[in-house]
């Protein structure tokens, strides 16, 4: 029995819990694992992959950053370009919870990607085994409440919507086809030039 829940904060809005971001905001994760039996929770492994769930990526390649670990925990196997899209696996090992009640936290930034389509959804869970036994997926207990760990597949990744819109930068510049440029006569030919660049 455990329960294994993970929320995220928008750094870049200060939204707390986050439910919307905008292309690279950047987003703390926090996960907390709870041993509620009466045994022990021992030699724990959690990973990330950032991008596990989401096609195409979502996140930008080498932006993920461990803010916080328990003392003694190794996150050397933790890679800022792991995973199957190369944008970051976080992988925290060493972790013990040997009583009833005892829990532990993790917490984690990573910067959305510059470009990603408006109304669209990144989801992000981590997993948890013992002893190389996987027996958990994270739980936003935002959505839907808590998850029941004997029921499988209840658990809800923890998501944000995403707003995001076109941004043009337009120029125009003319230059003279015929004649000084310095002076415009009637009948003389001008040029027009117009940039239109996508910078949204």
């Amino acid at each position: 029995n455990y329960a294994f829940e993970k929320t995220v904060i928008n750094v870049t809005t200060g939204e707390d819990p986050a439910t919307t971001a905008s292309p690279g905001d950047v987003l703390r994760y926090r996960l907390r694992l709870e041993n509620q039996r009466a045994e022990a929770l021992d030699n724990i492994v959690i990973t990330d992959e950032l991008d596990r769930l989401n096609a195409p990526a979502a996140f930008e390649a080498g932006s993920l950053a461990i803010v916080s670990v328990p003392a003694g925990a190794d996150t050397t196997n933790t890679n800022v370009f792991g995973g199957a899209a190369g944008t970051g696996l976080l992988d925290v090992r060493g972790l013990d919870l040997p009583n009833l009640g005892d829990s532990l936290e993790i917490e984690f930034e990573a910067t959305l990607a510059a470009v990603i389509a408006n109304g669209s959804t990144v989801a992000n869970q981590a997993q948890a085994e013992t002893n190389g036994v996987p027996f958990a997926d994270s739980d936003d207990p935002i959505l839907n409440g808590g998850a029941d760990p004997f029921v499988p597949g209840d658990e809800d990744p923890t998501s944000v919507t995403i707003q995001s819109a076109p941004d043009f930068l337009i120029e125009k510049l003319s230059s003279y086809e015929t004649g000084d440029p310095n002076i415009l006569l009637a009948g003389e030919t001008l040029r027009y030039t117009i940039t239109v660049k996508n910078i949204g």
